[in-house]
């Protein structure tokens, strides 16, 4: 019994191994074969897009015209307007490469069934040779994915697809494009910006050789509202730079050609923006509020009045973002906060004073280390040699004062409560600062004469309390 068993199976392997063969050596799947495909879809116009000049969607209170120019077609508006991309040649499309889903009524009686007596939309091809082709729109169907539909000339009413009847309803607003072309935040080098306080902000580009006593790594600087240039806090000013990019989605257009700007704030603006990277400016007026968040806006090279959000949410650090209400940024955001942070290798000395006599003269003195280049540093204080770690502590107070504030009232310089002045290895050998006390909390910060930003308070005393631990060891 297992002896025939055996047999019969490897007969059947056999006759799969020889069917196998055969099937191989044919190689059908290598025979051309012929498919027909058969669309349901009923084919309503004849005309191509080669033959259409003009487009048209008349309705009860608009039209809508598209023509076409250089092969390209363009809304026909009196008043320039930027499509979205490929939507004027998909909504021109309606009226020539038109596809009923099936036929409703061969011979109706009464078209107003279907909304067609008087049509939502009736679309119109105008040829090359003058010659019309007319399309109507009617009802949405019950079903919601489908619209009732006729064209001249055919007594039949058919159905289309929402997609194709969504050509004949598009709007003006629709077809825009509401995104404002950016710029690149990494190479922009000059703002303007009036903000909402009526405050001019320019930031222009730093020189490359320029030479300055404060360490900066900012590709920019600060030219107005302040007397004196200054440096650019870097993340405040990219934070701005993001946030301006950020907003640039037109939520509504108002109007096209308005009569008076000012009706809208924008004669004389509210506020503005005026930003420059490598390659292209971008320029807007910013008018009345909208609603919370939001303004009248326009561009400089256009009167047409939309609206854009003035709150952008911002990555201020990884993981952390922030809205940001960049319009209402002030002057003192945008300013670098140190009074004056000289690079330490080129500070060979600085002494600090008091008005009431007290001097302090700190000395760093640097010496190769024998048979390397690396350097050796040692500090004194009035001639007395400092711990490294407890001096640096007290120098890292003395170069980082930064400003609280602006100065809301400079006044000339009349006391000098606290002098610091640096002797400098480089070109400007000698850089000094002064603090005049203005009340219980402030000290003006004078450079070159000028008092523009204010120190705290405690940051002086904090200078005074490292001083005395470092001469205390």
């Amino acid at each position: 019994m297992k002896r025939s068993v055996t047999l019969i199976i490897s007969i059947a392997a056999l006759g799969i191994l020889i069917g196998t063969y055969f099937l191989v050596k044919a190689k059908p799947w290598e025979k051309e074969e012929e498919y027909t495909y058969t669309s349901t879809m009923i084919k309503l116009s004849d005309i191509t897009e080669d033959q259409v000049v003009r487009a048209e969607y008349i309705r009860e209170d608009d039209t809508l015209s598209l023509v076409k120019q250089e092969g390209e077609w363009i809304l026909d508006y009196p008043y320039p307007i930027e499509p979205k991309p490929y939507t004027a040649s998909d909504v021109a499309s309606g009226v020539y490469s038109i596809y009923a889903d099936r036929v409703i009524d061969e011979e109706p009686s009464d078209i107003s069934l279907y909304g067609l007596d008087s049509p939502l939309v009736t679309g119109v091809a105008i040829l090359e040779d003058g010659s019309r082709f007319e399309y109507y729109l009617g009802e949405q169907t019950p079903t919601g994915d489908t619209y009732y539909f006729m064209r001249q000339g055919d007594p039949k009413v058919y159905t289309i697809l929402r997609y194709t009847a969504e050509r004949y309803l598009k709007t003006i607003d629709e077809m825009r494009e509401t995104q404002i072309a950016g710029l690149d935040p990494m190479s922009v080098q000059y703002v303007k910006f009036l903000n909402t306080r009526g405050r001019v902000i320019e930031i222009i580009p730093r020189e490359i050789e320029e030479k300055q006593v404060s360490s900066t790594f900012s590709s920019v600087k600060m030219a107005k509202p302040f007397i004196k240039e200054r440096g650019v806090d870097t993340q405040n000013f990219s934070n701005f730079v993001q946030a301006f990019n950020q907003s640039l989605n037109r939520e509504a257009f108002i109007e096209d050609a308005p009569g008076h700007l000012a009706e809208y704030g924008l004669d004389p603006p509210a506020a503005e923006v005026l930003m420059r990277d490598a390659e292209n400016m971008l320029h807007v007026y910013y008018g009345d509020v909208f609603e919370d968040g939001y303004r009248y806006a326009r561009l400089a090279d256009s009167e047409q009045v939309f609206v854009l959000p003035t709150v952008s949410s911002v990555q201020v650090y990884e993981n952390t973002y922030e809205n940001i209400a960049f319009l209402d940024m002030t002057a003192f955001a945008f300013v670098d906060k140190f009074i004056m942070i000289p690079n330490i290798d080129t500070v060979d000395a600085f002494v600090v004073e008091t008005a009431e006599g007290d001097r302090y003269e700190s000395v760093i003195t640097r010496v190769n280390k024998p048979g390397t280049e690396e350097v050796e540093d040692t500090f004194a204080i009035n001639g007395k040699e400092v711990e490294d770690k407890a001096f640096r502590q007290y120098y890292q107070k003395v170069i980082g004062l930064f400003s609280d504030a602006e100065n809301p009232d400079p006044q000339p310089l009349t006391s000098r409560d606290i002098v610091i002045t640096y002797r400098l290895n480089n070109e400007f050998e000698r850089a000094s600062v002064v603090l005049q006390k203005i009340n219980r909390n402030f000290y003006a910060a004078y450079v070159d004469g000028l008092s523009e930003l204010l120190v705290s308070d405690y940051q002086v005393a904090a200078i005074f309390q490292d001083l005395d631990t470092v001469l205390a060891d």
